[in-house]
């Protein structure tokens, strides 16, 4: 625990998958060409630049 008592993640704390590695994993699972998921991840990288890197929660 640091001094506010917060865990960092070297402490215990489970890190969640980044976006773009979770769908790395995804593309992967699914068996698409290696081209094709550097084209989604492409695309999905402009995007999230087009929307100004806002988080966008349901």
């Amino acid at each position: 625990m640091d001094d506010n008592g917060n865990r960092g993640p070297s402490q215990g704390a489970v890190a969640r998958p980044r976006l773009l590695e979770s769908l790395r994993a995804a593309i992967g699972a699914r068996h698409y060409s290696r081209r094709t998921g550097q084209a989604y991840l492409y695309w999905i990288r402009r995007f999230i630049y087009f929307t100004g890197k806002r988080q966008h929660t349901p």
